[in-house]
């Protein structure tokens, strides 16, 4: 989800760095992922063209004069097909450095003549607009420029061509459908900050239209519209018509079109402009219709069984009842909270328009979007489950909005309104939680705290509305279904106060005894080993992968299992193997750290001829970036990870790996994993080519390995079967634990040794913990370590405990092993 700083500067603006408010917001509100700016330096200035030649050595290129006021005049060749004299144009004097095209600008020759600077177009500054052609930017198209701005910094004369963009994941916001636009983010940040570092906000006076205006006394006073808005079903909550008449469609301004860009959006024309960028600026999303186009009345119903719905895009969709459609008394306007038809959109011609804020069954909206494979940003928003009585509200600052782009909307009349309200909204308008502030404070802090008018600033900042001494009011743009009881307000205050900022308290609980099973066993051996030993992080990845990661490595969909009711249509895929999970972690982490170990165990599902397989699986990553220019091979590295964790197990068989081709490992880095006959996984160094999907440095190497749980877990219990080996102590038995080290030649296989430590009488397990080769060891020599566990009875002595380390040192001996001193 994008955010514009821009636009949140509307709201608010804190006297902070970007770096810290995304530190902020990560730890109190959302996950930001990251933060792209639009910065134009100093040397990119207002410069106007003079006169415009023919290069007479070139058809494509111009030989242009350019005053740049007191930087003096400048003869700058150009190929761009617009230029003209006598324009604004944004000039790079020769020293200008443009990060969006990592160039520095000079001075050279152009087929003979010289040029200093360069006059550039949108997209060299970083502004996605007419991309598709090969123009300068003619200032005075776009932006207010005297004669006196001449010279002038670009930034200066217009300081919103710099932004800072926002991208928060997705995932964060799945129970918050407030913080989707960016009234309900900047609110956040509101709460925030201490008010000594605000230096404007419009949130505080939103907040107390929404806590003193009582939003249907607002609209039963409004003028009345002669259409009716008509319930014919349960799925509709609240609805707001509101009817503008004698407008213009035409080309939105440059302002408004270049808040679009930013946010990844197409313009199209000044009112459906308009509209997006509203529900972006709200989280609420509203609907044009061209009044004209409507006949009768507005119709909220189930649609029918069979019924033909087409899109905006002449996409014709079969309907069932449990969809919701807007019809007039001839026709269906629009899929609810998904999409408007093209028999009402608005259009170059449109005259008058009606205007649907609205609030629908966020289920049956999801249901039908996937349903239909529809994914839009209204149906995003509505599925997660926008509180209706916001969606009221949201009416006020639609008027604020539409009093703000006066400039690109033109002149226009506001006619009448009517709205619907379902008893549910109604009675959120006096939704209540008694709670008590000392109470808050004892709860969060275990004792009184000093900290009750903190407490109630933090709730007041966050929306909340102080009814009495103890009872609270919920903010209404917040989800009805996610601030219910005390325990929510008291989590509220928490994270924004800060977690880290509260002292622990020990928790005390009763255990339950736990069979200890070989499952169990396997695990607390993975984490032992690539926690302990290897100094791996263990992270925990989700079951399901989004589709654009699937479309990345190829996999074929056909061969995965796909969720009948997603919460996100993107991921309605659960996985067949951890790959995309564990590659797109690593992307999240690597700008921070130039090494990464990551583990992780986790399921996954794939179809045969003729049913589902489930498998538990561990992963690991490694990623590392090189600073010196030197490349390490990872996968040599990640093989001896394997080595030592498959030794850990105690295991007598060989590790080998056969190649494999799968196109997005390095051809030559990449192999199946066996351990004896048995294939247990995989490992392959990422391809290169791979890298600019996940933003990854040229300079790095990502390498991956998967293996088999299940198989892995068979091959112990059969190798302990053999053995005898058992998982199970009585508290009579004296159990000791003893190290030792053997030195043996290079390919001696360890399976002996444990084989003859097993013969020995009272030694009753064997674990390799580390097999090492280099230093300190003589050439084609290596030293395994083992721990042995030695069962004695209750009155066992040292002596008898030594006894048999004795005499399994000799029984090793026996065997060319010699003990490492």
């Amino acid at each position: 989800m994008l955010y514009s700083g821009n636009m949140i500067g509307r709201l608010i603006n804190i006297d902070d760095s970007y770096e810290n408010l995304v530190k902020n917001l990560t730890l109190k509100s959302c996950e930001v992922e990251e933060v792209k700016k639009r910065q134009l330096p100093d040397e990119l200035v207002v410069g106007k063209t003079t006169k415009v030649e023919k290069h007479p050595d070139a058809d494509k290129l111009y030989v242009c004069q350019v005053d740049c006021g007191e930087h003096g005049k400048f003869q700058i060749i150009t190929g761009g097909e617009n230029i003209v004299s006598n324009r604004f144009v944004a000039v790079a004097l020769p020293g200008c450095y443009l990060s969006h095209i990592d160039l520095k600008i000079g001075e050279r020759k152009m087929r003979g003549l010289d040029s200093a600077g360069m006059i550039c177009s949108k997209e060299e500054l970083g502004i996605n607009e007419d991309t598709d052609k090969h123009w300068i930017w003619l200032l005075d198209e776009d932006i207010l420029v005297e004669q006196s701005d001449i010279g002038k910094p670009l930034k200066n004369v217009a300081t919103y061509l710099e932004n800072a963009i926002i991208d928060v994941e997705n995932k964060t916001l799945t129970n918050r459908p407030d913080l989707t636009g960016h009234f309900g983010l900047s609110t956040e940040i509101f709460a925030i900050y201490p008010k000594n570092k605000l230096r404007y906000s419009k949130i505080n006076s939103y907040m107390e239209d929404f806590s003193n205006i009582n939003v249907f006394e607002m609209l039963e006073n409004t003028k009345p519209l002669e259409k009716e808005i008509i319930s014919e079903t349960s799925g509709l909550r609240s609805y707001i018509l509101m009817s503008i008449d004698n407008i213009n469609v035409e080309q939105s301004d440059f302002y408004t079109r270049l808040n679009l860009l930013d946010l990844g959006l197409t313009p199209k024309n000044n009112w459906v402009d308009f509209s997006n960028l509203f529900l972006f600026f709200t989280g609420q999303p509203i609907h044009f219709f061209d009044a004209d186009k409507v006949k009768g009345n507005i119709r909220i119903k189930d649609a029918k069984d069979g019924e033909e719905f087409e899109d905006l895009f002449g996409e014709k969709h079969t309907l069932n009842s449990n969809d919701l459609v807007i019809a007039d008394d001839e026709k269906i306007l629009a899929l609810a909270g998904v999409m408007g038809s093209n028999n009402s959109c608005v259009d170059e011609n449109t005259k008058n328009i009606l205007v649907e804020i609205a609030n629908f069954d966020n289920v049956r909206v999801r249901k039908t979007g996937t349903r239909l494979g529809l994914r839009t940003d209204a149906q995003i928003r509505y599925e997660k489950n926008i509180n209706p009585l916001f969606s009221l509200y949201a009416s006020i600052i639609f008027l604020e909005e539409l009093k703000f782009f006066y400039k690109t909307l033109g002149d226009y009349q506001i006619g009448g309104t009517n709205f619907y309200a379902d008893q549910f909204t109604r009675s959120l308008y006096t939704k209540t939680i008694d709670i008590d502030i000392s109470n808050i404070e004892k709860f969060v802090f275990g004792k009184e705290a000093d900290l009750q008018g903190d407490i109630k600033n933090t709730l007041e900042g966050l929306g909340f509305v102080f009814v009495g001494n103890n009872t609270i009011k919920v903010p209404v743009r917040r989800s009805p279904e996610d601030i219910n009881i005390k325990e929510d307000v008291v989590e509220e205050f928490a994270r924004i106060y800060g977690y880290d900022n509260i002292k622990e308290i020990p928790l005390s609980w009763d255990l339950e005894n736990v069979e200890f099973t070989q499952e169990v066993n396997l695990q607390r051996k993975i984490e032992d080993v690539f926690s302990k030993d290897y100094d791996f992080d263990q992270i925990e990845t989700y079951p399901w992968i989004n589709e654009d990661i699937l479309d990345v490595f190829g996999v074929d969909k056909s061969q995965l299992v796909e969720l009948e009711n997603p919460i996100d249509y993107q991921q309605r895929y659960l996985r067949s193997d951890m790959l995309g999970s564990m590659v797109s972690s690593v992307a999240k982490n690597f700008r921070e750290f130039d090494f990464i170990k990551i583990y992780d165990t986790g399921k996954v599902w794939y179809k045969t001829s003729d049913s589902v397989v489930e498998q538990k699986r561990l992963s690991f990553a490694l990623y590392k970036r090189s600073i010196d220019g030197w490349q390490e091979d990872l996968s040599l590295l990640a093989k001896s990870y394997v080595r030592g964790f498959i030794g850990s197990m105690g295991i007598d068989l060989n590790i080998d790996y056969q190649p494999t081709d799968k196109s997005y490992f390095h051809p030559k880095k990449q192999g199946k994993i066996f351990l004896g006959d048995e294939e247990i996984g995989y490992i392959g160094v990422l391809h290169p080519i791979y890298y600019e999907n996940f933003k990854f440095f040229e300079n790095s190497q990502i390498c991956y390995v998967e293996l088999c749980l299940e198989k892995i877990s068979s091959i112990v219990e059969a190798f302990d079967k053999k053995i005898g080996k058992s998982y199970y102590e009585t508290l009579q038995d004296q159990i000791v634990f003893r190290d030792v080290s053997f030195v043996v030649d290079k390919d001696f296989q360890y399976g002996k040794i444990i084989e003859q430590i097993n013969k020995v009488e009272g030694i009753e397990d064997v674990d390799v913990f580390d097999i090492y080769f280099g230093e300190n060891l003589p050439e084609n020599k290596k030293s395994i370590s083992l721990t042995l566990k030695i069962r004695g009875k209750g009155d066992s002595s040292s002596d008898e405990i030594n006894k048999h380390m004795r005499e399994a040192i000799e029984n090793v001996k026996s065997v060319g092993g010699e003990v490492r001193e």
